[in-house]
């Protein structure tokens, strides 16, 4: 068996509700939440679309092959 190594981007997109005195405030408190991700738990229903790409299979640990790419696009829920 060979390794692969393989980047993952995906989107996802989820209403939360945010308490504040102000836009300002509500957007003060919004980069709070981007930035530490495990305030806002995210499911499959949350999932808009996502890439995936994988590389040519890694020589060894360390060297890796001329690398070639494949990406997909991936639209819809998780299976």
């Amino acid at each position: 068996m060979k390794n692969y190594e393989v980047t993952l981007v995906a989107h996802y997109a989820k209403t939360v509700s945010i308490h504040a005195d102000s836009p300002e405030q509500a957007a003060e408190k919004l980069k709070i939440i981007l930035f530490d991700t495990d305030l806002v738990r995210f499911s499959d229903g949350d999932f808009v679309c996502g890439e995936a790409e994988i590389n040519a299979p890694l020589e060894d640990a360390g060297e890796e092959n001329d690398r070639w790419k494949q990406n997909s696009l991936v639209r819809g829920k998780l299976p």
